[in-house]
């Protein structure tokens, strides 16, 4: 297992967070699994997350429509001044849709 160190960003300084412990290889489960955790574990309210990236997307709509359904806000920046609204985007589709965007997204890769 690989140990992370994590920072968070709540303050205007960057501080050590957590180390965890993750099997996860690509960068985009991992960022998955630490704001899934913040939001579990931490109360965290509003998540933010840089990305461009169509997986990161998909899989945060998923998660927004399903196991994080109370978060308030989860947006995902995908360039300079520009978020997209993903607590809106699940609030949208029903859960049956939004449990099939994983699915659907793999088709595609």
């Amino acid at each position: 297992m690989r140990k992370q160190r994590v920072y968070s960003s709540q303050t205007a300084q960057l501080q050590m967070w957590r180390t965890w412990e993750s099997t996860h290889q690509e960068a985009d489960t991992r960022v998955i699994l630490h704001f899934v955790y913040s939001v579990q574990n931490e109360g965290v309210e509003r998540v933010i997350i840089h990305a461009n990236d169509t997986d990161v997307i998909i899989t945060c709509v998923y998660y927004a429509a399903t196991l994080l359904r109370d978060l308030p806000e989860l947006w995902v920046r995908t360039a300079r001044d520009s978020y997209l609204p993903i607590h809106e985007i699940a609030a949208v589709l029903d859960p049956a849709k939004s449990r099939a965007l994983p699915f659907i997204q793999s088709l595609w890769t």
